[in-house]
């Protein structure tokens, strides 16, 4: 036999008998409570470091990704927003009182602001235009996206999904699909219990 004392009673359980069977979902929810998982707030954790330990922390970070990975995203993210910037007709003011805004022919009376991305490749800065949802409802202007609490941002254009492409209005379009195939099929006199979905 083995050394292994073995209780005669089962642990006990806040849900009863039913929760001390391994797996069960009253088991499963009865652990949950025993031990809570332990969430760690990155956020409050970036805002008690230094200036100098964030500047540390994120060039840790980077250099993870690797050099090259890093040069290739930030000139595709370059390139893009070059195209994005001259596909819409963007202009930027030179001098005067508006010296680095950005003007476009869709907004006559309005100037928008500018961000800044250096080109890592040629160690240079390119300007973009900055707005936001109320001051560009044709979403042709950009906006910053920041993620992992401070450490990393990114550039996204404004511009508008349409409704098709979300996920509800696939599945509708889908569950559409599928009932006028199956009316065409009973009309045929044909089985209609099997129904294939639009291949996109």
């Amino acid at each position: 036999m083995s050394n292994i004392e073995r209780s005669s009673t089962p642990p006990r359980c806040i849900f009863g008998a039913s929760a001390g069977v391994p797996g069960s979902s009253e088991w499963v929810l009865d652990q949950r409570l025993r031990s809570p998982p332990t969430l760690k707030d990155t956020e409050s954790y970036w805002r008690s470091l230094t200036p100098e330990e964030q500047d540390n922390l994120a060039e840790i970070l980077r250099s993870r990704k690797g050099p090259n990975v890093v040069l290739r995203q930030n000139a595709a993210l370059v390139s893009n927003l070059n195209r994005w910037t001259n596909g819409n007709d963007w202009m930027m003011i030179e001098g005067g009182e508006h010296n680095g805004q950005w003007v476009n022919p869709r907004y006559p009376s309005a100037t928008y602001g500018s961000g800044r991305l250096k080109d890592l490749a040629n160690n240079t800065y390119i300007y973009f235009p900055i707005g936001n949802s109320h001051t560009d409802p044709e979403g042709i202007a950009c906006h910053y996206e920041v993620l992992h609490a401070g450490t990393t941002a990114t550039i996204k254009p404004n511009k508008w999904h349409e409704a098709t492409t979300l996920r509800y209005h696939r599945r509708r379009r889908q569950h559409a699909h599928r009932r006028a195939q199956k009316r065409r099929l009973r009309r045929q006199g044909l089985d209609a219990s099997v129904v294939t979905l639009p291949t996109h």
